[in-house]
């Protein structure tokens, strides 16, 4: 009887302990999330108007951000030298 009172208790303590870290990591997840977009917009200068477009200059400095950061990204993909075709003749 002893045994299946500590079985009880024990996959009752994991149960509580899985959704207790879900429930948490979903919540810290969440915060991520909004703090992400809220820093994002405010490096933009991302205030949207009424008729649901961006301004001009926030959108040239996104374009401008993903240029930069593609053109770092390249280096890495050049890590092996790439030959000239050969001429088999």
């Amino acid at each position: 009887m002893d045994v299946l009172i500590s079985a009880f208790f024990f996959f009752g303590a994991l149960l509580f302990a899985f959704f207790t870290s879900r429930k948490n990591r979903l919540r810290d997840q969440n915060s991520l999330e909004k703090e992400l977009d809220a820093d994002f917009a405010e490096e933009f200068d991302l205030s949207e108007s009424p008729s649901g477009e961006f301004p001009q200059a926030s959108m040239e400095k996104i374009v401008e951000w993903l240029e930069e950061d593609l053109k770092g990204d390249q280096s890495n993909f050049r890590s092996t030298p790439v030959r000239e075709p050969e001429d088999l003749v």
